[in-house]
């Protein structure tokens, strides 16, 4: 149903979901869905863990696609030193999934190297974490599709965050 809503939105919004219900599986469903579309996955993870914990589904959950995946952040730095990212970021017919920590996709190299546009699908896990005042910097990206996860997207005591957030996702679905 989540999905459904998110389609019928235009692919664009955010999942309220408690803690291990399905927030990550689900947005999983919408990157097959990216990719068979042609469209560019960047998922963003605001730590190591979480980096390390998608990589892992994506290979498991979407291995039937033959997915590549560029990590950037956690000492993943090929996507800098190679200069791989806008590469990776064009409009392309491969299955190429881009996959950042927050605090490596809000850098002035990250933004400035990928290449934005309606072919990118962006996806953020803990989506509220997008709203701090240096992570917010990544919002400024041209899309198409955009998906939010969390389970508390609302940023507490920072109103002006949640707000820039709602507006750049779509709000919660």
């Amino acid at each position: 149903t989540a999905l459904e809503n998110w389609f019928n939105n235009d692919r664009k919004g955010i999942f309220e979901h408690a803690t291990g219900s399905g927030k990550t599986l689900t947005g999983l469903f919408a990157i097959r869905d990216a990719l068979n579309r042609g469209d560019t996955p960047v998922v963003l993870v605001p730590s190591a863990l979480l980096l390390r914990q998608w990589e892992e589904q994506i290979k498991i959950t979407l291995g039937d696609l033959n997915p590549s995946v560029l990590s950037c952040g956690d000492e993943n730095d090929k996507w800098r030193k190679k200069k791989l990212l806008g590469i990776w970021s064009r409009p392309s017919d491969k299955n190429l999934i881009i996959l950042a920590m927050l605090p490596t996709a809000s850098t002035e190299t990250f933004i400035k190297m990928i290449r934005d546009g309606g072919h990118l699908f962006i996806l953020a896990d803990e989506v509220h974490r997008i709203g701090s005042y240096q992570n917010r910097k990544i919002m400024n990206l041209k899309s198409g599709a955009r998906l939010g996860l969390s389970a508390t997207p609302r940023r507490a005591g920072d109103p002006e965050g949640t707000q820039l957030i709602f507006d750049y996702f779509g709000g919660v679905l």
